[in-house]
């Protein structure tokens, strides 16, 4: 269900921000559904934020 809604969110607008629990499978779902992704605590991904 929620794989079937997130690749609905994406065909809509490009991007998604799954929100949820601790250890719930945010990710995983999203790396499974995403052609691409950036993690935002990523350091190179901070730098290029600024």
């Amino acid at each position: 269900m929620i794989d079937s809604a997130v690749q609905r969110a994406l065909a809509a607008s490009g991007a998604v921000v799954i929100e949820g629990a601790r250890a719930s499978g945010k990710t995983m779902t999203a790396l499974h559904a995403a052609a691409s992704y950036v993690f935002i605590d990523d350091a190179d991904a901070q730098r290029l934020l600024k």
